[in-house]
């Protein structure tokens, strides 16, 4: 008998008249579902119908912009035809670039008798047109940092995204928070794909074993989840649906699962747009974000570049979600604060609010980062009373998200017992009552756990350089980590806004401050009653204070020889293409290699 929550289903027996190797048995509902493909074509199509809507109410509108937009074309069109020579010239070497990566890499191969395949033909393509972006930024566009930056992460990402194992296993937790956009993809239907199941229930196999990385499993592997998403047969979720606070994080991934659902796109690809999406949603906020700032650009990308950030961002994971909204509204607010002589606009505090307000939906610990904008200087106001309106936005922005957690745990569940994953002995609210009645003995042993924590020469592979199931990249974590610094300090200017004193010293602190602040909350929920240090708190933790701390402390006026030397463009596309290096070595190492 086979019991679900759908009800009870009754025996079966089969007879089979030879011997044969059962390797697994899918249970799925009855095929009342006619098929995933339909109920997503409505919904891809349904904004489709809320434009044309539009389009027949303001008519008159349209057709002034549909003026406008001609001109605009016949203008750009004029220009390609007067200048076709040098757009031309750009489209034979990008065309260069890829032909040469992809002759290298195959002779490159074949000389180590590798055979060349065709993930390896998608990884020298993006390493070819990675080449033609940094090559074009340097020659042609070099007041656009931000824009060739975002295509920089798009191209670098997609490596990650598009060459991964067609499973999950590979990102922390990514089977849960694929199971997530999964049932907020199904949310209405409520049909759980076999195929989607089927990749959760395995995801051990990857994570702790590295067991589908090889092309004969995957190509096995691609081919029963295609003949499972083919057959329409659905089956119970395995996990329930996200809370409120935490189910917008998805948004990006349940976008790119319901379009690719609805084009009916092969299974591996269905998964894998699922996971660029994210990862094209930090982009672009990566890109708004270097904008806002008047120095300190290259800040933003190196952090995102970060083989652990970006690595999060191309997976399925509701990290990007806080990092890119909090770094998001840290610029803006770091943005006005190099600009001492313009008055800020309330529209703008409003902005600042609203990004950190998402940034801290997810997770409410790392409120802190919420605290650093409510310090914007007075003079930045019109008068008093901007400045108060501004400070109580953000204060609504702090404290919000735990009231919407309060509501949700409202029914008076308690503490609870913990996490799960952190073993039988994990209890939240016995572990409360010890922390209560010991209280120096409790700070004592999370101090003793964050001397090392803290401390990116110790954790800086666990910062900067893990990838999930993964393991690390190829380049040392101390590099990196020189690497990341020296570009922060490069990247200012000689007359760059000055921080005061007391503006390091709480960068400092907020470091510190979020370190314990994501200690203490660990040993709470997973760390084993009495035990002596905190136990799963990963260093990826630390991910969302690089930003603001970096970019404080690498604010101060000096001489800035190197950037003179190089000039600033020659500085960012040297970072641009070395960071390129950091991520896809990692990527063809760790994965690539064993395909």
């Amino acid at each position: 008998k086979i019991n679900t929550h759908r009800g009870k289903y009754g025996s079966y027996r089969i007879k089979v008249e030879k011997d044969f190797v059962l390797q697994k048995v899918y249970y799925a509902a009855d095929n009342g579902y006619t098929g995933p493909h339909k109920p997503m074509i409505f919904l891809v199509t349904l904004p489709l119908w809320g434009i044309f809507s539009f389009i027949l109410i303001s008519v008159k509108r349209i057709r002034e912009w549909q003026y406008r937009w001609n001109d605009q074309v016949l203008q750009w069109g004029g220009r390609i035809i007067s200048e076709r020579k040098k757009y031309l010239k750009r489209a034979a070497i990008a065309a260069g670039c890829i032909a040469v990566c992809e002759l290298l890499f195959y002779f490159g191969l074949v000389c180590f008798k590798i055979e060349f395949s065709w993930k390896t033909a998608v990884f020298s393509l993006l390493i070819g047109l990675l080449l033609y972006v940094i090559w074009s930024y340097w020659r042609y566009h070099r007041g656009q940092f931000e824009l060739f930056a975002a295509l920089v992460i798009v191209l670098v990402g997609s490596m990650i995204s598009f060459l991964e194992p067609p499973n999950v296993g590979l990102s922390m937790d990514d089977e849960i928070h694929f199971s997530c956009a999964s049932n907020l993809v199904h949310k209405f239907d409520h049909n759980f794909s076999v195929a989607d199941s089927t990749i959760v229930i395995d995801y051990p196999t990857l994570a702790q074993h590295m067991g589908g990385y090889d092309r004969e499993t995957q190509k096995k592997y691609t081919a029963l989840l295609n003949e499972l998403q083919r057959s329409g047969y659905y089956t119970d979720s395995l996990v329930g649906y996200p809370t409120i606070n935490i189910a917008p994080a998805y948004i990006p991934s349940v976008i790119g699962l319901i379009v690719a659902k609805g084009i009916g796109l092969s299974y591996p690809m269905i998964l894998a747009v699922g996971r660029w999406m994210n990862l094209l949603f930090v982009a672009v906020l990566t890109y708004l974000s270097m904008k806002r700032l008047r120095s300190g650009k290259m800040v933003v990308f190196l952090i995102t570049m970060l083989p652990t950030v970006l690595f999060a961002a191309a997976n399925y994971s509701y990290d990007p979600w806080l990092y890119a909204w909090s770094v998001y509204g840290l610029s803006i607010f770091l943005g006005e604060w190099q600009q001492p002589e313009k008055k800020m606009e309330l529209k703008t505090g409003f902005l600042i609010s609203v990004a950190m307000f998402f940034a801290i939906l997810i997770k409410s610990v790392y409120f802190p980062l919420t605290l650093v904008t409510f310090f914007m200087p007075e003079k930045k106001f019109k008068n008093k009373k901007e400045c108060w309106i501004y400070r109580g936005m953000i204060l609504c922005a702090a404290i919000l998200p735990f009231v919407i957690m309060y509501l949700i745990n409202y029914a008076g569940r308690g503490m609870g017992t913990g996490d799960s994953r952190g073993g039988a002995e994990v209890d939240a609210t016995a572990q409360m009552a010890l922390v209560k009645s010991q209280p120096v003995q409790t700070l004592v042993v999370i101090f003793n756990f964050l001397k090392d924590y803290l401390n990116p020469l110790k954790e800086g592979k666990e910062f900067l350089t893990v990838k999930g199931y993964m393991s690390y990249g190829v380049i040392p974590s101390n590099v990196v980590l020189l690497l990341i610094i020296a570009g922060a300090c490069m990247s200012r200017e000689e007359k760059d806004v000055k921080f005061p004193w007391w503006t390091k010293v709480c960068a400092v602190l907020l470091y510190v401050a979020i370190g314990f602040v994501c200690a203490f909350s660990m040993y709470i929920v997973y760390t084993a009653v009495g035990l002596d240090t905190v136990s799963g708190c990963q260093g990826r933790y630390m991910v969302p204070v690089f930003f603001p701390t970096l970019f404080i402390l690498t604010r101060y006026q000096g001489k800035t020889r190197v950037k003179k030397r190089l000039g600033e463009a020659g500085v960012r596309a040297i970072f641009l293409l070395v960071m390129t290096f950091v991520v896809a070595s990692g990527i063809w190492v760790n994965c690539l290699f064993w395909y």
